[in-house]
C-alpha cells in the first residue's frame, strides 16, 4: 500500500477538502445572519483561515511535516499522547459521519423515493475500497477527477454572471458589522478550521519544498470557488431567498437556461458536489485509519476499515435528524468545537519542536 502523493495531489486535496459540504452549507450558514454582506463574511474567513493554516505549516515546517500523530508522541510521550491522538481522531471521526449524513439528506433533495440509508452505505463503501488502495491511489482518481469538475464550477459561474442583480448586494454594511462578523465566524469553521486535520497526510508528500505553497493554494483555490457561490446565491436569488432555500447553491443552478436544450444542468452540478463530499469523506476516512494505525503501532490500516466503517455509518445515523438541524449545530457550535482542535494541534507541534530540538542538541 502507498500512501505517497505529488504537490499537485496535495493541491487538489486541499481543494477539494475546503469546498466539500462547505458548498452546501456555506450560503445557508453565513447568509443566515450576515444577509447581503455573506459575501464580506466569506473574504473575512479566508483571510483569517489562511493565516491560522499558515501558522500551522510554519510550524510544521521545522520539523519536515511529520505527521501530526507522529508529533502528539513527541510532545507529550506515549500515554497521553495517545490521549491527545483518540480526541483528534474523534473529531475527525465525527465530521466524517457529518460528510456521510450531508451528502444522504442532499441526495434526498435530488431523489426523495430512495431510502437515505442507500446513500450512506455506497458512500461508505467507495471510501472502504479507496482507503484499501491507499493515499496515493486516491489522490491520482481525485486530481484526474477534479480537472473536469472544475470546468463544470466555472462554465455553471459563467452561465450565472448575466442573471445576477448588483442591487441585491445593497445595502452595504446596513446592519453593521456585527452580522458580518457573525457570519465569517460561522464559516471559519465550516471548513477552514477542519484543514488542521490534513496535518496528518503531510509527511506523505513528495517534495516537502513545495508542500506550503500548494497547501495554501488549494486552501484559496476551494476558498474562491465558495466565494463565488455565496456571492452569486446572493446576486440571483437575494438574501431573503438564500436564508430559506435548504441548499441556495443547488437552487441556483436551475436559473441557468443557456439555450433551449441546455437546461436543468443542476443535476450535473449536484453530481460534481457528490464528487467533492466524497473526495472530503475520504480523506477524514484514511486519517482516521492512519491515526488508528499509529496508535496501534501497526504496519498496515487494513484490519481495521470494516470496523471504522461501521462506526461511522452508526454515528451517521445518531448525529442530526435533517439539514436544518444540521445547519444548526454548524451555525452555534461548529467554529468553537473545531478551533479546539486546532489549538491542540498547535499545543502538539510547539512541545513536539521544543522537545526535539533538546532531544538534537543532548
Amino acid at each position: 500500500m502507498n500512501h505517497t502523493i505529488t504537490h499537485v495531489q496535495l493541491f487538489f486535496m486541499t481543494a477539494n477538502f475546503t469546498i466539500g459540504s462547505s458548498l452546501l452549507l456555506a450560503p445557508l450558514i453565513t447568509g443566515a445572519v450576515a444577509y447581503e454582506d455573506a459575501w464580506i463574511s466569506m473574504i473575512l474567513a479566508i483571510i483569517v483561515g489562511v493565516v491560522l493554516q499558515l501558522f500551522l505549516l510554519l510550524l510544521l515546517k521545522k520539523i519536515d511535516y511529520i505527521s501530526i500523530f507522529e508529533v502528539t508522541d513527541l510532545a507529550f510521550g506515549k500515554w497521553i499522547g495517545t490521549i491527545v491522538n483518540l480526541i483528534v481522531i474523534l473529531y475527525a471521526f465525527h465530521l466524517c459521519a457529518l460528510v456521510v449524513g450531508n451528502t444522504d439528506d442532499f441526495m434526498i433533495v435530488i431523489k426523495p423515493d430512495t431510502a437515505p440509508y442507500f446513500y450512506q452505505i455506497l458512500m461508505i463503501a467507495l471510501a472502504m475500497y479507496t482507503a484499501f488502495s491507499g493515499l496515493q491511489t486516491f489522490g491520482k482518481a481525485n486530481e484526474t477527477m477534479s480537472v473536469l469538475f472544475y470546468f463544470v464550477f466555472v462554465l455553471s459561474f459563467l452561465l450565472l454572471v448575466p442573471n445576477v442583480e448588483f442591487q441585491n448586494y445593497k445595502p452595504t454594511l446596513y446592519r453593521g458589522w456585527m452580522p458580518v462578523l457573525q457570519g465569517g465566524y460561522n464559516s471559519l469553521g465550516v471548513p477552514f478550521l477542519e484543514l488542521t486535520l490534513l496535518t496528518a497526510v503531510l509527511t506523505f508528500v513528495v517534495d516537502k519544498q513545495k508542500v506550503k505553497a500548494f497547501f495554501l493554494n488549494g486552501l484559496l483555490f476551494g476558498g474562491a470557488i465558495l466565494f463565488i457561490f455565496v456571492a452569486a446565491a446572493i446576486g440571483v436569488e437575494g438574501a431573503f431567498m438564500v436564508q430559506r432555500e435548504t441548499y441556495p447553491t443547488y437552487a441556483l443552478m436551475r436559473d441557468i437556461h443557456a439555450t433551449v436544450v441546455f437546461q436543468r444542468v443542476e443535476i450535473i452540478i449536484g453530481i460534481v458536489w457528490i464528487f467533492v463530499l466524497f473526495a472530503k469523506m475520504t480523506t477524514l476516512f484514511i486519517i482516521i485509519l492512519l491515526g488508528i494505525q499509529h496508535i496501534g503501532r501497526s504496519h498496515s490500516y487494513n484490519a481495521y476499515i470494516l470496523p471504522i466503517s461501521i462506526g461511522v455509518w452508526t454515528l451517521t445515523n445518531q448525529t442530526h435528524e435533517n439539514v436544518i438541524e444540521n445547519a444548526d449545530f454548524t451555525a452555534k457550535n461548529w467554529t468553537l468545537y473545531s478551533f479546539s482542535i486546532y489549538v491542540i494541534v498547535l499545543v502538539s507541534i510547539v512541545i513536539g519542536i521544543f522537545r526535539d530540538k533538546r532531544n538534537n542538541s543532548s
